[in-house]
């Protein structure tokens, strides 16, 4: 690792991970050019996820009786990551996934940009996705650039609420300090999901299958959150020199580690219980259902009268702060 920009710095990187082992050397690499250091939490991988990120100079931060994805863990992991860097000075926190790099604009800038910074204060970054491939990105649609925070000068005060699902990259605080958002020749943040797009495509099913299993969400607002996953339409620019991968991008398709815990959840509850989700476009979606059914599923994308009561009762029970997980 780098060494701090000044005796009153410390930069550490919050890396929860789970079956990584394609990404972990690619992110490690861009984030131990401008950390300190990079702490992570392997979520139960079983492809040598934890055993790469030591070995790679990351420091492993352990849960006991951790949760799953299924209780509610993101929020878990990311609390404890940031209280694990408060244990040990860190006074930025960079918060990446592992499908995620700065460019090396950035890395340039780092030092400059991070000193200036006041408590509470985050830099936010144009989020670029690269497209179908390493050497272009999207430029028009739902997945066109737009600003999020990936680092933070940490005020020793800033939290995390409690979500089942999507927790904030970064935690937040009752001051709501403005974003100071990077211009692009400064650097972005390069995200490299959509290179692979039937994996990404799995992750989307899976994260449909267990919001429904966890929450008590209907499957209509399920399919309504998770709408622009669907469009994989988009105009394409050449990325620049500076945004390239150092370390390629792998492609798994449906061999990606997910298809196998799609198929568990199905095994569990059976095709019936996820008939709603709008899921069954993928090719092994598709041969999922019609080996056990002779019509097609009945996707719920648009409001009926029992769709419409079973939303009136939900974001009823958000309104009075109803515990979902009881």
């Amino acid at each position: 690792m780098v060494g701090c920009y000044s005796d009153a710095m410390k930069v550490v990187g919050l890396l929860p991970f789970r079956n990584e082992a394609r990404n972990l050397p690619r992110v490690m690499l861009n984030l131990s050019k401008i950390c300190d250091e990079i702490l992570g939490y392997d979520s139960d991988s079983s492809d040598g996820s934890a055993q790469i990120f030591q070995s790679l100079g990351g420091l492993l931060v352990k849960i006991q009786n951790p949760k799953t994805y299924f209780e509610g863990g993101e929020h878990e992991i990311r609390t404890v990551l940031l209280e694990e860097a408060r244990k040990i000075g860190a006074t930025h926190l960079i918060f990446l996934d592992c499908d995620e790099y700065f460019s090396e604009e950035f890395l340039l800038n780092a030092p400059t940009l991070m000193r200036e910074m006041s408590p509470g204060e985050k830099l936010a970054f144009e989020w670029i996705n690269l497209w179908g491939d390493e050497n272009h990105y999207c430029t028009a649609g739902p997945w066109a650039p737009r600003y999020k925070d990936f680092i933070m000068c940490d005020d020793l005060l800033s939290s995390y609420s409690y979500s089942m699902h999507h927790v904030p990259r970064s935690p937040s605080s009752s001051q709501n300090t403005p974003w100071i958002q990077v211009p692009r020749h400064s650097g972005v943040v390069i995200h490299t999901q959509f290179v692979d797009q039937i994996a990404f495509q799995c992750k989307q099913v899976l994260c449909r299958m267990a919001e429904l299993v966890s929450s008590k969400k209907s499957t209509y607002n399920i399919n309504q959150v998770y709408a622009d996953t669907l469009n994989l339409q988009g105009s394409t620019k050449i990325i620049p020199v500076g945004w390239r991968c150092q370390v390629p991008v792998e492609i798994v398709g449906h061999s990606d580690w997910r298809v196998q815990e799609i198929r568990s959840l199905i095994a569990i509850h059976g095709t019936d219980f996820f008939e709603e989700l709008d899921i069954w476009n993928l090719d092994f979606m598709h041969e999922i259902w019609f080996s056990s059914k002779r019509r097609s599923p009945r996707v719920a994308n648009r409001v009926t009268l029992l769709i419409l009561t079973k939303l009136i009762v939900y974001k009823f029970r958000v309104l009075i702060g109803y515990n979902f997980d009881r």
